[in-house]
């Protein structure tokens, strides 16, 4: 059975009745049709409607508002994005043709017109359209979907480094290992529980993420020696909430990530209990989610066997005892089933375990790196090069800047700052944390001078491949002794390839045994979530930690279209550059999702193509110390970053696809009209432009049919690209007219090619016979170097001289010869 083809809805748009009558006898048959008798009329239905049309068929002179302010206010509310215009009117210059183009109109056609001709070219552009529209979307979810598991895994493992307990880098690897073990012994013993592969390693990878909320609990509570007073218990348990909370931030949105809602799960209820003694929300039996469940059997049972600073380790065997026994609180009898079962090869998987971790606990962490890319690419998205190097610097920046006690900072090099740590502002008796600087040529005044050059020489001599820089050095500080330090710097490089490193991390260690004074629990950093309202300072700490993720993040105030930044006290400065001059506009883009998302106080997501990239845009609306502004993230989609499960750039085929069928033409396959627009948009010289008019096309494609009609164009375009050179542009530019874009050439040379074309042309016929009508075809030129507008219209009035006598050539020279 034939599936009915989809009837779509135009809006006719005309002052006249008889015009409207005239469009209406020739769609209503494959249409749904609305009139309206002007551009105001057609806002008001389109302010409530505009989602249900699939296309604008619009008048050009109109009382109360005509055709091109109809276009200008589509644009403004972004309605050109997805609602496609083609203008009808006699008065076809060149001047109206390149004011609806440049307006956003899909198609300007000339009144009289072809019944024919008009019906294909709507056919054509409401299919077009659709499929632009469905390509864009689908895109934009798959984008939207990736994006949030990248987003999710590098928030979460930010939060995880900066995690800053006691615990030995075993604990975290045991609660996978006891989690998985008891996952599989769960599904081989039940029939009430069943898990994918996938589900089994979200819930061990959410499991690692537990403790979380334990960054919360100041350091003197948390590695406390002995038993906590009743109101440092309360705040301990506290964590539980604490982790959820940071998690919640990551769940808002209309779709969660799986890891997203298993983390959530794992970190507010792994500390409740089967009998409902447990905390923060006393759940009891199975409403505990099965998932949190597991990983408190797992996090107990190594709680009691590893060593902690409140108490000494016991053995598997009494741990074992401890938990079926209830004294560590009451659990699930199927999971303590499963306990029972696999507790042999727990004892040994733990002690494999325990024998592999390194002292530093470095490799626990690489593995955190290698399972967040394993889970990255479960999910379809193939791990780049840029994933891991970002979770490496996270990784880093907690190895030399927050973990312990030492002075620490880390140095980016553009723009030259350099960051300190608590214990560093107080070493170097700096009043804020981050100071612009250059590194390379700082003044090493407090360091003895010999070791001082040592180490700017090591700086400057550090590679990929050696990127660890150590020095022992003196510290010269006021009224103090000279004191001896181990200086290390790690450089940070963005590729093997790359010619400088972007970032440096150091510490200072001393070497006479005394230590500085710890940092408070509560000033090392931590990732913020974004929320709706923040201070001036959380703004910052925001920012800061975003823009490791994404290509570019920046705040903006559409009202005025400025960009703001923020220095770390939390003071909002305007930066003088307009948003819209990173898209090399020169003025509001037509689709501002910023704009909108001040207006309705929603998030908006859009894609952009700039120079050959497509960028994902989401725009959040926020308000820092009450001001309404917009967040701005810009992710740049690459290849990579978009390969699915098996290896097939699927979504990166339907982006040159979209871009196909935006910029060429589908008849002769060339360059269109949009494609001019863009590439001239910047407003840069070029040396020569020339416009070819097929004569009489209207007449040919009258008399011999569309397809004829099409069949010429494309040897017309076959003709004129075999004339050109390389480096030269072709587009069809509108209908039967080529526009020829040169670069550098002499205009005798431009002449003489322009002659040549215009003699091959008139040997075609319009049947591709012998015997058929010949055609000709007149050109007109203009040398400069000059704006393409300027030599448009130049080569514009040459055209109309050319056409007087048809099949000629007419070239206008900036020395003045034509």
């Amino acid at each position: 059975m034939l599936e009915a083809k989809k009837k779509y809805k135009i809006l006719v748009v005309d002052d006249s009745r008889f015009n409207r009558a005239v469009m209406t006898s020739m769609l209503e048959k494959d249409y749904f049709l609305e009139e309206a008798g002007d551009g105001k009329e057609a806002l008001l239905l389109l302010d409530d409607h505009a989602e249900e049309f699939s296309l604008v068929l619009t008048d050009l002179v109109m009382p109360n508002m005509d055709g091109f302010a109809l276009l200008r206010a589509m644009k403004e509310r972004g309605w050109l994005d997805f609602l496609p215009v083609i203008m009808v009117s006699s008065d076809y210059t060149s001047e109206n043709i390149e004011t609806a183009y440049n307006l956003g109109a899909s198609e300007l056609i000339q009144r009289p017109f072809n019944e024919r001709v008009i019906c294909h070219r709507i056919d054509d552009i409401i299919d077009l359209s659709g499929r632009q529209q469905e390509l864009s979307n689908a895109l934009v979810n798959e984008v939207i979907q990736k994006n949030e598991t990248n987003s999710a895994m590098v928030s979460i493992l930010s939060h995880i480094v900066e995690t800053r307990n006691g615990e030995s880098g075993n604990h975290v690897r045991n609660i996978r290992t006891i989690t998985e073990m008891l996952l599989e012994e769960l599904t081989r013993v039940s029939d009430q529980y069943s898990f994918s592969s996938e589900e089994k390693r979200l819930i061990c990878t959410a499991s690692s993420l537990h403790d979380i909320g334990k960054m919360t609990v100041p350091e003197e509570i948390l590695n406390k020696p002995g038993k906590f007073t009743e109101e440092e218990f309360q705040v301990m348990k506290g964590h539980a909430m604490a982790g959820a909370n940071m998690v919640d931030a990551l769940r808002r949105g209309q779709k969660v990530s799986p890891l997203i809602q298993l983390t959530y799960d794992i970190c507010r209820w792994h500390h409740e209990r089967y009998d409902g003694k447990g905390y923060p929300d006393g759940l009891k039996g199975e409403d505990i989610p099965i998932t949190a469940q597991i990983v408190s059997v797992a996090d107990v049972y190594d709680a009691l066997v590893s060593e902690r600073c409140y108490k000494p380790s016991h053995s598997p065997e009494q741990a074992f005892h401890m938990i079926l026994d209830g004294q560590c609180g009451t659990f699930n009898p199927l999971l303590m089933t499963c306990l029972s079962n696999i507790f042999d090869n727990l004892k040994d998987a733990l002690t494999v375990s325990g024998s592999e971790q390194s002292e530093n606990g470095e490799d626990s962490a690489q593995e955190m790196i290698e399972e967040a890319v394993a889970h990255l690419h479960d999910h379809g998205v193939t791990a780049t090069e840029s994933i891991t190097q970002e979770l490496n610097r996270e990784r880093l920046r907690f190895k030399f800047f927050f973990n312990g006690a030492y002075p620490g900072f880390y140095y980016t090099v553009s723009p030259a700052v350099l960051h300190y740590n608590k214990a560093g502002m107080e070493l170097f008796e700096v009043e804020e944390p981050i100071v612009e600087m250059d590194l390379e040529s700082a003044p090493y005044e407090k360091y003895d001078r010999p070791a001082a050059d040592r180490l700017r020489r090591k700086l400057s001599t550090a590679t990929n491949a050696h990127p660890l820089i150590r020095e022992n050095i003196l510290l010269n500080l006021p009224g103090e002794e000279p004191r001896p330090y181990l200086c290390e710097l790690q450089t940070v490089w963005d590729s093997p390839h790359a010619g400088h490193y972007t970032e440096v991390m150091g510490r200072l260690i001393p070497l006479d045994g005394e230590l500085p004074a710890a940092p408070d629990a509560g000033e090392r950093g931590q990732l913020p979530a974004v929320r709706s309202e923040m201070t001036g300072r959380q703004a910052y700490d925001l920012l800061s930690a975003i823009k490791f993720m994404v290509y570019n993040v920046r705040l903006v105030d559409p009202t005025d279209n400025s960009v703001l930044e923020i220095d770390s006290s939390g003071r909002l400065v305007k930066t003088g550059q307009p948003c819209y001059r990173f898209w090399k506009q020169e003025k509001r883009c037509a689709n501002c999702t910023s704009m909108k998302c001040l207006a309705f106080r929603k998030n908006y997501s859009k894609l952009v193509f700039l120079d050959g990239e497509v960028f994902h845009v989401i725009s959040r609306y926020i308000k820092v110390d009450g001001k309404p502004l917009v967040l701005e993230t810009l992710v740049r989609i690459t290849e990579d970053e978009l390969f699915d499960g098996n290896g097939e750039s699927l979504p990166i085929a339907s982006i040159s696809d979209m871009h196909s069928k935006l910029y060429l033409d589908p008849i002769t396959h060339i360059y269109n009209r949009r494609y001019y627009d863009a590439e001239t948009r910047s407003g840069e010289k070029i040396c020569a432009l020339a416009v070819l008019n097929v004569d009489n096309f209207q007449n040919i494609n009258d008399t011999y049919g569309r397809k004829a009609g099409d069949d010429l164009l494309m040897r017309v375009a076959q003709l004129i690209h075999a004339g050109i050179r390389e480096p030269d542009t072709l587009i069809g530019y509108s209908g039967a007219e080529f526009v020829m874009l040169f670069a550098s050439i002499h205009p005798d040379a431009l002449e003489a090619r322009l002659n040549k074309i215009c003699g091959d042309i008139s040997a075609l016929s319009v049947d591709g016979t012998e015997n058929g009508q010949y055609i000709t075809a007149s050109i007109g030129g203009a040398i400069g170097p000059d704006v393409p507008k300027a030599l448009l219209k130049k080569a514009d009035e040459m055209l109309l001289k050319a056409r007087l006598n048809r099949g000629r050539v007419e070239l206008w020279r900036q020395d003045g010869e034509s």
